[in-house]
């Protein structure tokens, strides 16, 4: 099957079939222009397998599409007693990710497939069509991945998904379609023998090898390739590939024929990864990719679990930033620290009060600064777009307490007493309403405020360890969560 030959490309018009005129003045189909009940309105592609038209059913007064399977498709006798007993299987599974199954027939010795006709493009095409956040790709693929879900709970395995084989409809709802190479799960592919010379054939063609239909050579699992038993784990492979290649912008298996794919799947022979994913959905993928059927996913429900957490909100994600992040932090709180500790020793308090207002709009300067340069990457992430808004706020709501008050010549204490104050129910507030880590940060500003009411004369010395504890929390906070979430992506295989 070519790239793309399933999408809906209007290739011939209703004007292109035989007509006569009709009391409207306008034309229709003539009688001999159907299939079954149904009237053939246009065609909408051909491929490999078949010529896929949108047609009307009278009887109950609906579009649908009709794949008409060229004759050396259907295997003779016994493969359109596969056929039927497939389509009759899709027919009774009903799935708001599957295409729609609705009757499969005979029409003039080809087998006829009457299914839903849906309104939009290929997943490749929604995919080109332009750039796509991680989130929406992988929410595209989890509801992908739930219509393959049920097509193996009613046993049947795909064989030959790929994202021209899924569809993604004007209403953003994803079907998986195409269920041709559909079989039994536990069905053989053709054996090894059966595998043309090294030739460059297209890798994106469906293969046909001695009339039998093995499926897509750049998303096939190495079981399809070495002729051996498929299951719905060969159904995870080709779907780890497809979301792997929507990721990173190209396949996981290097291969310019299909002998040398075939040997790069069959040695688990991948590529380096091109962007870098949250720790859950990488490792979701590797597994997925696994060589050996008995190392992947056993069935897609795990894997759609891990695809479920919205990668954009993921804290594992974006690590390299995540610990620039925190070093920079450190560093500046140090220096900052440092300034202070010379001011105490060597200065006056009208000089620590000008450089606590200097070092309060310094901090401000440089979270700013950093919020700038890592906008491309941390700021992609919901996780710590919300974290360093929480910064960004704490920071200039505190140098604003802070200036005003000394400004207006308020008691030193008093002011760094009402900084903590402000601090402690930010962090609690951010505990409440986004991460429970930041009642950490709520206590040790609470326990500031304590210490400032209950020795105020050696407040300015308590700040060199309230500081440092403040931000170490937060950044081993920070850490702990990542990890956490990278350990929530090794769910236990289900029994």
């Amino acid at each position: 099957m070519q790239p793309g030959d399933l999408e809906v490309t209007r290739t011939r018009a209703l004007a292109e079939l035989p007509t006569s005129p009709s009391a409207g003045g306008g034309s229709r189909p003539l009688e001999s222009a159907r299939i079954g009940r149904y009237t053939v309105l246009r065609a909408l592609g051909e491929g490999g397998m078949g010529v896929v038209y949108a047609a009307y059913d009278e009887q109950l007064d609906r579009k649908v599409a009709i794949k008409l399977l060229h004759g050396e498709s259907s295997g003779g006798t016994q493969g359109r007693s596969r056929i039927f007993r497939e389509a009759q299987a899709l027919a009774r599974l009903s799935h708001p990710n599957v295409v729609q199954v609705h009757e499969v027939g005979e029409h003039e010795g080809q087998v006829y497939v009457a299914m839903e006709l849906v309104d939009g493009v290929t997943l490749a095409a929604w995919l080109r069509a332009e750039a796509r956040p991680l989130a929406a790709v992988v929410h595209a693929y989890h509801q992908a991945g739930l219509g393959l879900e049920a097509a193996h709970r009613v046993g049947l395995v795909h064989r030959d998904f790929k994202p021209d084989n899924v569809l993604v409809g004007a209403d953003g709802r994803v079907r998986v379609a195409d269920f041709g190479l559909a079989r039994a799960a536990g069905a053989a592919s053709p054996g090894p023998s059966a595998l043309p010379p090294a030739v460059d054939s297209p890798l994106d063609s469906r293969m046909t090898i001695t009339g039998a239909a093995m499926g897509t050579p750049a998303y096939m699992s190495p079981e399809q390739f070495a002729g051996g038993t498929v299951d719905a784990r060969s159904d995870i492979f080709s779907f780890s590939v497809s979301l792997w290649e929507a990721v990173h912008g190209e396949r996981p298996f290097a291969g310019d024929t299909i002998d040398a794919l075939a040997r790069s799947v069959r040695d688990g022979d991948r590529r380096p990864p091109r962007v870098q994913l949250p720790v859950r959905l990488a490792h979701a993928l590797e597994r997925g990719l696994a060589r050996e059927p008995d190392a992947r996913w056993p069935t897609m429900r795990p894997l759609l679990d891990a695809l479920a957490v919205d990668p954009s909100a993921d804290p594992s994600g974006v690590p390299v930033e995540r610990r620039m992040f925190g070093t920079v932090m450190i560093t500046t709180l140090a220096v900052l620290l440092a300034v202070l500790a010379a001011t105490l020793q060597f200065g006056a308090e009208d000089a620590f009060r000008g450089r606590f207002i200097a070092i309060g709009l310094a901090i401000v300067a440089v979270l700013v600064g950093l919020a700038l340069a890592l906008r491309r990457s941390l700021l992609r992430n919901a996780y710590y777009r919300k974290v360093v808004l929480f910064m960004v706020s704490a920071a200039l709501v505190g140098t604003s307490q802070r200036v005003i008050g000394l400004l207006h010549g308020l008691p030193l204490i008093d002011v760094l007493l009402d900084s903590f104050h402000l601090l402690a129910g930010m962090s609690l507030v951010a505990a409440i309403c986004f991460a429970r880590w930041f009642a950490v940060l709520a206590v040790i500003a609470a326990v500031a405020v304590a210490l400032g009411a209950a020795w105020p004369e050696a407040y300015p010395a308590a700040l060199f360890v309230v500081m440092p504890a403040f931000a170490l929390t937060f950044v081993v906070s920070l850490r702990r969560a990542a990890r956490t979430s990278a350990a929530e992506a090794r769910p236990a295989d289900p029994q």
